[in-house]
């Protein structure tokens, strides 16, 4: 029997646990980020202040304001160069040079946590993931000098989408897959190479093409739909024919995921308003074989209004452990709002 273990010595005092490593740690709360070797060694980055951040000091204020979110992602192994993002910039710091912008984005504040990707040859890509209500074009960045300076590689043309959810390196084919979203006639998948002079876009633009996350096997794609609107399931993409099944289903949209080396697979689902969202709890989901699901653990939303205060998500830090432990981090949930646990897979 499969669960997960909550390890309680593993809790750290920040909100979000971004990366976790043998060798690192990084995580943050409201305008502060820690970067903490596991050798020895600790640096507190801060970002600029906004006009709202003296409301920072409250945990629902944060919820309601946006304050806590923010985006890091190392690129070296040790942290000494990171690519953050808070508050609609873009910021590259290294032990040298310090926290420095280098991107204004034009129509979001954030990006998801798995929006981010670098790819075999170290060219980094990311794409805009905000409210867009007029349909503008929606950039995908690239930098080839390890986040010192962005240009625009490719934009999803005006009334195409409303935004990206996530941008991934394929390490089989090495092309690079965009999911997109929200409404029917909005959500994609795109394929590219890298440079992005071959695009094609996959599906019909339906809910069976809005997702959030993906897993890479050598012959199939799979990702999670993340749909309020129709039962989420998984997708496999078959790489040959370009045929897709349908398997699992979930009682809310999948936001996140995470590959457990020598494991399986997890997946969580949302507590957010919509028709085939069933049930106030969001819900960690593991699988051997991205066929078939099993609920490992599930949080109960809280009280605060989801408009406002947001809706029930939890997520999980990135990169791989050797003992397999990770750490999950939730908002608008009990028990787990604004805190990280480290966790770990039992079979």
């Amino acid at each position: 029997m499969t669960v997960i273990e909550f390890q309680d010595s593993g809790h750290v005092p920040e909100e979000i646990v971004h990366f976790y490593s043998d060798e690192l740690l990084v995580a943050s709360t409201h305008r502060r980020v820690i970067v903490q070797s596991l050798h020895g060694g600790r640096v507190v980055i801060e970002f600029p202040r906004t006009k709202f951040d003296v409301l920072g000091i409250s945990r629902l204020a944060r919820r309601a304001l946006r304050l806590d979110k923010c985006n890091v992602f190392p690129l070296d192994p040790q942290g000494r160069s990171l690519i953050l993002i808070r508050q609609g910039v873009a910021y590259k710091y290294d032990e040298h040079n310090g926290l420095r912008q280098t991107l204004t984005l034009r129509q979001s504040r954030n990006v998801l946590h798995t929006d981010f990707c670098q790819t075999k040859s170290g060219r980094l890509l990311f794409g805009e993931y905000g409210a867009n209500a007029e349909r503008q074009p929606i950039p995908i960045y690239a930098s080839d000098d390890n986040g010192e300076s962005w240009h625009i590689a490719y934009q999803i043309p005006a009334g195409k989408a409303k935004h990206v959810h996530g941008v991934y390196a394929d390490k089989y084919t090495e092309k690079i897959w965009i999911f997109t979203g929200d409404a029917d006639g909005e959500s994609w998948v795109i394929e590219a190479n890298e440079n992005f002079s071959e695009v094609r876009y996959r599906g019909d633009g339906s809910q069976i093409y809005r997702a959030c996350t993906v897993f890479f096997t050598p012959d199939k794609v799979v990702w999670a739909m993340d749909s309020p609107l129709q039962p989420s399931q998984t997708v496999h993409f078959d790489r040959r024919t370009g045929d897709v099944e349908l398997h699992g289903s979930f009682p809310g949209p999948i936001w996140y995921g995470l590959e457990v080396p020598n494991s399986g697979y997890l997946l969580a689902s949302t507590v957010e308003p919509g028709d085939s969202v069933t049930g106030d709890e969001a819900g960690i989901y593991f699988s051997e074989n991205l066929v078939t699901w099993s609920r490992l653990a599930a949080f109960t939303k809280d009280r605060w209004p989801m408009g406002l205060f947001k809706f029930g998500v939890i997520g999980f830090s990135r990169s791989e452990r050797s003992d397999g432990s990770f750490f999950i981090f939730g908002e608008a949930l009990k028990g787990l709002d604004g805190r990280a646990l480290r966790c770990k897979i039992k079979q």
